[in-house]
């Protein structure tokens, strides 16, 4: 049995639709397992911030997440960062509220 032309443009249309909700899933739980794995070292830095910062580092490139995973001093560095340049600039109210 043959497709259509029409049928065979759905077909295509439909699955494609389909590759792209399963990657964006596949991210979605790498984004998760990521956050999962980072936040409890940030709790130890910076236990009432960690929560934010850990939002903060999600953003980054999946690479530079599992370099973070792996070098302790380069996350402490990233979290001074984000402590000093990015609470600072765009999140000052997560600042006075923790005073």
């Amino acid at each position: 049995m043959f497709m259509t032309s029409g049928s065979f443009i759905a077909y295509s249309f439909s699955l494609k639709k389909l590759i792209q909700q399963r990657q964006s899933e596949t991210i979605g739980m790498e984004k998760q397992l990521l956050g999962e794995l980072l936040y409890p070292l940030l709790e130890k830095l910076q236990p009432q911030l960690a929560n934010k910062i850990t939002g903060m580092l999600l953003e980054m490139d999946k690479s530079e997440l599992l370099l973070l995973l792996k070098s302790p001093e380069e996350l402490a560095v990233r979290v001074d960062e984000a402590c000093s340049f990015g609470f600072n600039l765009f999140c000052c109210s997560c600042f006075e509220n923790l005073k």
